[in-house]
């Protein structure tokens, strides 16, 4: 069989200058989409998120560049996870990845 590959799409970046440096759309091959966001904030800099929808529930998962912005990730990822879950979402995991030393 072929082998699909994920397609992106550029988000237009004058909706996203309020929230984000940059973010792309992706669609696996295997049917999940996923949002790609790279922030450029001074709170969160060098904070990227990836949420996918997958058979209906959500998955975030942040990548923070150092351990202070993981730390900091991993304590409000609770909150994140409520905050998407008073939206109307089905939330799978909200997770934190990046830096640890």
């Amino acid at each position: 069989p072929a082998v699909r590959r994920a397609s992106a799409t550029r988000v237009d970046q004058a909706e996203l200058a309020t929230l984000a440096d940059s973010a792309l759309l992706v669609h696996e091959p295997d049917g999940t989409t996923s949002f790609e966001i790279a922030f450029d904030d001074a709170a969160l800099p060098g904070v990227t998120c990836r949420i996918a929808v997958r058979q209906g529930r959500v998955v975030a998962v942040f990548h923070a560049p150092d351990r202070n912005t993981r730390w900091l990730l991993e304590g409000e990822a609770d909150r994140l996870r409520a905050d998407l879950e008073a939206r109307g979402l089905r939330v799978e995991a909200v997770t934190v990845d990046g830096e640890t030393a």
